[in-house]
């Protein structure tokens, strides 16, 4: 029963965290965007104009591994942050799985 209750604990985090991710996905990439040379689409005053913070080229090395540095750091973070939530409430589970036998 407890594999069950561990395996359920599991798969209901790993999905709670995978939807987290999901929203943060789109803003983080129209904000990258902005970067670039093109920008992202902006609606004022009823029509469509492009918007840039900074206009670095798409082919830039600096840039394009500074990007890659930031999205392993993000995926490294957010692996931290989702073993280190599992594990406490793993063991808060299994602490009361306990107490009720």
């Amino acid at each position: 029963m407890s594999s069950v209750l561990t395996g359920r604990l599991i798969w209901r985090y790993f999905l709670w965290w995978l939807a987290m991710a999901s929203v943060l996905v789109g803003p983080s990439h129209m904000f990258l965007d902005m970067f670039t040379e093109a920008g992202v689409y902006v609606k004022k005053g009823g029509k469509w104009r492009r918007y840039a913070l900074a206009h670095f080229r798409y082919n830039n090395p600096l840039v394009n591994g500074l990007a890659a540095l930031a999205g392993v750091f993000f995926i490294a973070s957010y692996i931290f942050l989702f073993i280190l939530d599992l594990l406490y409430n793993l063991t808060i589970t299994v602490e009361l799985f306990y107490e009720l036998l």
